[in-house]
């Protein structure tokens, strides 16, 4: 079991991120806890820890209905977010890329973790 931590930052201008606090590989699944902090909506906490499974297939880890709070507030629409780990041999790293969907619009984000 490795456990990572870090930010994953969204692609284009800006400088908004995935606040990733716990990711955790396991075999077939990562555990993870995560908040989405944004300039234009803030930051919005996923409900505790939360489960991606590994698709076989193509490598991605995925975690469906993914449900997020800000200030007691829950999210409309659930999120789903994958994973792929790009580069995990080194122990004190992994390289990150993924995509978060939140009502049919898709967030793609990338970066490193640092083993905890």
């Amino acid at each position: 079991m490795r456990r990572f931590a870090g930010k994953l930052y969204y692609s284009g201008p800006g400088s908004d991120y995935l606040d990733v606090t716990t990711f955790i590989i396991r075999g077939d699944e990562i555990a993870f806890s995560l908040a989405s902090v944004t300039q234009e909506y803030g930051c919005w906490v996923a409900d505790s820890t939360q489960t991606a499974i590994l698709n076989h297939s193509n490598g991605t880890y995925l975690a469906k209905n993914v449900n997020a709070t800000q200030q007691g507030i829950s999210l409309s629409s659930p999120w789903n977010i994958t994973f792929t780990i790009k580069d995990g041999e080194d122990e004190k790293y992994i390289e990150v890329e993924g995509v978060l969907i939140e009502e049919g619009t898709a967030y793609s984000f990338d970066g490193e973790l640092e083993a905890v």
